[in-house]
């Protein structure tokens, strides 16, 4: 009965049309592969057709980013005094605030 219902409402609702029709819409990464494929088909064909035009289609090619040397794992004495460094900076910052929040209460 609640099911007769439901499909009852359902049909007679003015949004009904709207959401009984399927929809097929294509995405933005589908039509960005698709511009891709175009353009590697074209810098193909026209490297098959001109060798010497190889060079030229170089330009077009996406230049391969390095990464940055960045720094390497930290020693085992780097990090036991990386760690001192930061507790004391810790135990030093929360005795400043306790006294200045201990003056405010006065």
């Amino acid at each position: 009965m609640v099911q007769i219902t439901r499909v009852r409402m359902q049909s007679e609702s003015q949004m009904d049309k709207l959401y009984r029709q399927t929809v097929d819409r294509v995405s933005a990464y589908e039509i960005v592969q698709k511009k891709l494929e175009q353009k590697a088909q074209s810098i193909q064909a026209k490297q098959d057709n001109d060798p010497e035009m190889a060079h030229e289609v170089e330009e077009y090619k996406e230049p391969v980013r390095k990464r940055a040397a960045g720094r390497g794992r930290d020693t085992m004495v780097e990090a036991i005094a990386k760690s001192a460094v930061r507790s004391a900076g810790s135990a030093v910052g929360r005795a400043i605030i306790r006294g200045i929040l201990g003056s405010l209460k006065r």
